[in-house]
């Protein structure tokens, strides 16, 4: 018989009876229940879904008998056609920086790299850990993500998590500066499934993913989620949230861990051996304190029933000054050099005080600096040259220099607005019955755009900007994204500074789904470039770069999204005596367009050059010696001689050789053990995977198992034939001793057979191979005598 409960709160272990008809059950083994630091468990035995918070994607999440590891059910993830994916969802009562994470697992048809389990912060668009099932070795590999979104992996052994089995799968991960992660099947770990390093972060594991995105299914049970993973006599502290605080102390920290005394007074605190004030435990596993006076890295230790808890590195508590701010991005990342660009800035560490946080351009400070989070912050940038680090200031303390601060200042810029200021002010007005907005929805970088909206027939908006000066060369460049346009659409023309001449006039076609872009000459005639239909998808943001030469040997150019085609220029006689000085944005269909990112310069915008990728190596392994031939498939590879490189872990490939953007074969250095193949391209280096691995593997050792002759001078001449194993072909790769003398003339036609020339010697003495530095075995097989 069988019957389902739901637990109420308690601590420690204790007896479940059940009474039917006043006879309760005797007490034993069998009945006992541990409460732990759990925060959430789920044994599906409700037989519903009812506890999690939803299932996604395109396969099917059921609750099964079938699927049950213990009890009556558990829940499978099935997909049944390629491309489908089934997910569970679990926001859980509250972030943890160290948590265990433990379910069991059933894998049954998977015949490629399955995603199991997700860990994310509370948005989750932050990924905290995740958890791989490799069906070919039969193991897992679990990776970390520290607070810069770097991963660091985890492997377990060939043979370790079988198909087909049920398997326990315990995870730790401690998001601290002093943390890290390990992974337990079936109760057993390995030295080498742990890791520990810096993974603090400011978006803890809040939510939990279980997962299947292969043709197979995917069996799960016992989920449970904890604070702790065992639950020993004396107490243990795992986690101390926040684990830092100000030097004067009163922090209200929370403290996990396990076998706690809820009774009032059972339980204290000490941080470095001071008593905390304020002890609370509303639980066996959560308790909170409030931090004394301090000064750097202490323990935080818990003592109940005159137990103690160990120091661990779970347990610190620093008493640092205030993090500094960080800058992870501009944008735009450009303008010109006479300043007055406003500029989004992201980071982390911002003070929304009034005042409080200051902005400078390569020490000059910025203006109209506002900050409306701790991470986004606006400032118009001062007059500069060059490229300079945007950095951040906050109670005396700076932020870093990085790649991810840079702004470049452009001579060529005339006119740059991103809508950053959250107003049209950089405008000079607008025109028409439709509205026009800047919106934070209507941002494509940054934090607001511009929307130009019509309701009815008839309506049309227009955002109009004088340039400060006329110029002949032109780039107009912009963001666009249109909306619900169903015919032929204004998007922007280029006037002279009376608005009576037009320049240049671009259109959208959203039926072929492609610009039309018109360039007028001095009469008024015009010369039309078509882009290619599909050029410029429906709903999709494009960036739009408009060359516009109004000389007598001029012309006009377009780039959707940094890419043109011949067909997309035209030249000939534009000179005029009314030079472009007028921008104007349009919109007069029905729809919605957004505008984010306006340039307008003298000089084209010069687009980053793309991240490289390494999707595959083939083969995947080969000597340590090196030399291995090794095809590699990505994207944004340079065919250009010498304008890719690839390495092998630090050491660099040689003969790069690229046929297209997505192939390259290149040889392989000499290397041990796994290392990334990565691939740079214009100094940018493709990201590290489990598919660029390359694994250097130890070559079999040379044998001799005859020469013939066996004899020969003593001084030496003799051309010997030495039949065996494991040789090289390749010149020079191949070398013959004669006892510790090496022979001359060393020439290999294939593995198994060598000749070599005899150097001078006396006596009886062994005929040894080396190739890759690995010396054939004595025996009495490769015995030569000099007579």
């Amino acid at each position: 018989m069988t019957c389902t409960a739901t637990s109420p709160a308690g601590s420690g272990i204790v007896d479940v009876r059940v009474t039917v008809g006043g006879q309760t059950s005797a007490a034993s083994a069998a009945d006992q229940f541990t409460y732990t630091g759990a925060v959430f468990s789920d044994g599906f035995e409700s037989g519903t879904l009812s506890v999690w918070d939803g299932a996604q994607g395109s396969g099917t999440t059921t609750v099964l008998t079938a699927a049950a590891s213990s009890g009556i059910y558990g829940v499978r993830l099935n997909n049944s056609a390629a491309g489908q994916y089934a997910l569970l969802v679990k926001r859980l009562p509250s972030s943890i920086d160290d948590s265990y994470t433990r379910f069991a697992i059933r894998f049954t048809g998977n015949g490629g790299l399955t995603t199991v389990a997700y860990g994310r912060d509370d948005s989750s668009s932050i990924t905290r850990w995740i958890l791989y099932y490799d069906p070919s070795v039969k193991g897992f590999i679990y990776y970390l993500f520290d607070g810069g979104g770097t991963s660091t992996g985890i492997a377990t052994g060939p043979g370790s998590a079988p198909l087909g089995s049920w398997l326990t799968v315990e995870l730790r991960y401690t998001g601290t500066a002093s943390g890290g992660g390990q992974i337990w099947v079936n109760g057993v770990t390995q030295p080498t499934w742990s890791v520990s390093g810096n993974f603090a972060n400011t978006a803890p594991y809040h939510r939990l993913q279980l997962w299947n995105d292969t043709v197979s299914a995917s069996d799960f049970d016992d989920v449970t989620v904890s604070a702790s993973q065992t639950a020993p006599p004396p107490p243990t502290v795992t986690a101390v949230s926040p684990n830092s605080g100000p030097a004067g102390g009163g922090t209200v920290a929370t403290i996990s861990g396990t076998n706690f005394g809820t009774a009032v007074g059972s339980t204290s605190v000490s941080f470095g051996g001071v008593a905390a004030t304020g002890v609370s435990c509303n639980s066996a596993s959560s308790c909170t304190a409030t931090s004394p006076a301090g000064a750097g890295v202490v323990d935080v230790t818990v003592t109940a029933g005159a137990l103690t808890s160990a120091k661990t590195s779970a347990d610190q508590f620093t008493y640092p000054p205030p993090p500094g701010p960080t800058v992870t991005g501009v944008a735009p990342n450009s303008g010109a050099i006479g300043g007055g660009t406003v500029v989004a800035i992201t980071g982390t560490n911002f003070s929304t005080l009034a005042g409080s946080t200051t902005v400078s351009f390569a020490g000059v400070a910025a203006t109209g600096v506002s900050c409306t989070s701790t991470t986004n912050c606006s400032a118009t940038s001062p007059a500069g040259t060059g490229t300079v680090h945007v950095q951040v200031t906050v109670g005396g303390q700076n932020s870093a220099s990085s790649a991810a601060d840079q702004f470049t200042y452009a001579a060529g810029v005339v006119f740059a607005d991103g809508f950053e200021s959250g107003t049209l002010s950089a405008w000079d007005g607008l025109l028409g019955s439709g509205t026009g907005l800047a919106l934070a929805a209507a941002a494509h970088t940054g934090s607001y755009g511009a929307r130009l909206s019509n309701s009815a027939s008839g309506q049309y908006v227009v955002l109009v900007k004088r340039l400060p000066s006329s110029i002949n060369t032109s780039y107009t460049r912009f963001a666009v994204r249109f909306t619900g346009a169903s015919s032929i659409t204004t998007v922007a023309y280029g006037r002279d500074d009376s608005s009576s001449a037009i320049r240049w006039m671009l259109l959208y076609n959203p039926s072929a789904q492609a610009f039309d872009y018109y360039l007028f000459d001095s009469s008024g005639v015009s010369t039309g470039i078509v882009t290619d239909s599909g050029s410029a998808p429906l709903g999709t943001w494009l960036t739009v770069e408009l060359r516009y030469t109004g000389t007598q040997t001029g012309g006009g150019q377009i780039w959707i999204n940094d890419q043109s085609q011949p067909s997309w220029s035209a030249s000939g006689d534009f000179s005029n005596t009314a030079p472009y000085q007028r921008l104007q944005l349009w919109n007069d269909a029905v729809a919605s367009t957004d505008f984010d990112d306006v340039t307008v310069s003298t000089s084209q915008t010069a687009p980053p050059a793309p991240q490289p990728t390494v999707s595959s190596i083939n083969p995947a392994s080969g000597p340590t010696g090196g030399g291995t031939v090794v095809a590699i498939t990505g994207t944004n590879f340079s065919t250009a001689p010498g304008a890719t490189s690839v390495r092998f872990g630090a050491a660099s490939a040689t003969a790069v050789s690229c046929a297209s953007s997505t192939s390259c074969k290149v040889t392989s250095p000499s290397g041990v053990g796994s290392v990334d193949v990565t691939a740079t391209v214009a100094g940018q280096t493709s990201p590290t995977s489990t598919g660029d691995l390359f694994g250097y593997v130890v070559p079999p050792a040379p044998t001799v198992s005859g020469i013939n002759p066996t004899g020969g001078a003593a001084v030496g001449g003799t051309l010997v034939t030495i039949n065996g194993s494991n040789f090289s072909t390749a010149a020079g790769a191949t070398q013959v001793s004669f006892g510790s003398a090496n022979a001359t003339g060393v020439s290999c036609t294939s593995t198994t057979t060598c000749t070599a020339t005899s150097p001078a010697g006396s006596g009886t003495v062994d005929v040894t191979v080396t190739v890759a530095g690995q010396v054939s075995a004595a025996s009495a097989a490769d015995q030569f005598t000099y007579a």
